[in-house]
């Protein structure tokens, strides 16, 4: 019973330290976002409506020792597969090529799955401008989540 009581908590509080991990990103991206250093792009002032190349990020998050493989990409730009390991608290970033403009919209999708039956979160999320577009996570044994996000929307 102690050892089930000791692993409830163990779980508990590395799902709590990923979510303040998470929030104190966003929050430290929000505040670069508004630092008069860093003014907006401003992509929608062109006239000839044509569509523009940026990037977006794909984060995994979770657990250290946490096994995983990503399949992640844009409809424009195709797919891309890997396999890793989280090895700190910090997340591994994927750089996604992505259209962007006016008169044109892409998504960007990420599906992740764990790759074993360890105990903690695995997340995935789509960032665009220190911003978290989408969040999906499973603390489910092989657990697998689908992340996407159409960069129409804001």
């Amino acid at each position: 019973m102690r050892r089930k009581v000791l692993i409830v908590w163990v779980v508990l509080l590395g799902f709590l330290s990923v979510l303040v991990a998470i929030y104190i990103s966003t929050e430290n991206n929000q505040q670069a976002q508004k630092s008069p250093s860093s003014p907006p792009s401003s992509s929608s002032s062109s006239s000839s409506g044509s569509s523009e190349a940026t990037t977006v990020s794909v984060l995994v998050v979770g657990e250290p020792g946490t096994s995983f493989s990503c399949s992640y990409g844009s409809a424009s730009n195709g797919q891309t597969s890997v396999d890793g390991t989280l090895t700190t608290d910090q997340p591994i970033e994927y750089k996604v090529p992505v259209k962007s403009g006016a008169s044109s919209s892409d998504s960007v999708t990420a599906i992740c799955q764990r790759k074993s039956k360890n105990n903690g979160q695995l997340a995935a999320e789509i960032a665009s401008g220190g911003y978290v577009m989408a969040l999906q996570q499973t603390a489910a044994a092989y657990g697998e989540v689908t992340t996407t996000w159409n960069t129409t929307e804001q």
